[in-house]
């Protein structure tokens, strides 16, 4: 699934992503889910979280390290898939 990026400055101290509870809820996905963060090659794990009015359903945002690591900016289409088990 693609989302587009919407910075908004979070510096959580770990890989996290936020959605819009509407998006988790279409897609199966949990508070604390593992997701995979892709972005022109670039890739991490992220833990899941999940929000509601920050940002859009079509919107995803990432902890600042994550953006720094993938080089992604507010608008890019961030491609994410849930992390199968190990």
């Amino acid at each position: 699934m693609k989302l587009k990026l919407k910075k908004l400055k979070v510096d959580a101290g770990r890989p996290v992503a936020f959605i819009h509870e509407n998006t988790a809820r279409n897609f199966n996905l949990h508070v604390g889910d593992r997701i995979v963060v892709s972005f022109h090659g670039k890739k991490t794990i992220a833990i899941l979280e999940i929000v509601k009015g920050l940002i859009s359903k079509e919107e995803i945002s990432l902890d600042r390290e994550i953006i720094e690591h993938i080089k992604a900016h507010s608008g890019d289409l961030i491609d994410i898939r849930i992390m199968t088990e190990p």
